[in-house]
């Protein structure tokens, strides 16, 4: 079998775009990271997170507890008022990261001296709420979100808005 030149076509490195190229890098280099607690990424999400679209069929003065538990399913607590009830849905979706420069000295140090932990950390924990305040005919008749505001507003690369 004979073939000629033109029949083979050799692979160009060149041609592969720069982003295929470096992506077994970034995959390694994150794999390797992540196991070594010099960066640490964690999400973390209690029920579902309600947002002002999930919650617009709800019509003060006509939308029934009922209506509301058959959408969102059961609230998380019901408090009684003097003038009606109030249902408080609880959720949470929290992002956390931490940067430790000081893994690295751990191979500068001679054997049995611990490496010290100079963390950089950014997020925050603090559960959000719905409520519901229904009538005593059990019809709605205000509702709000609470969210937390103990979050700082430095957003690290992962987890940007």
């Amino acid at each position: 079998m004979n073939l000629e030149q033109d029949d083979i076509e050799i692979m160009n490195i060149d041609r592969i775009p720069i982003a295929y190229r470096l992506l077994p890098l970034a995959v390694c280099l994150a794999l390797t990271l992540s196991g070594c607690r010099l960066v640490t990424f964690v999400r973390v999400s209690v029920n579902n997170a309600l947002r002002p679209g999930d919650v617009a069929f709800i019509i003060p003065g006509q939308t029934t507890f009922r209506a509301i538990v058959d959408r969102l399913g059961p609230p998380n607590e019901l408090r009684e008022l003097h003038d009606g009830v109030v249902a408080t849905y609880f959720f949470l979706d929290a992002k956390y990261t931490r940067f430790n420069p000081g893994w690295a000295s751990g191979f500068l140090l001679p054997p049995g001296v611990p490496s010290p932990d100079v963390i950089f950390a950014a997020g925050g924990l603090g559960t959000d709420m719905f409520q519901v305040l229904f009538d005593h005919d059990w019809k709605a008749t205000d509702v709000a979100f609470a969210y937390h505001t103990g979050t700082p507003s430095f957003s690290p690369w992962p987890f940007r808005k």
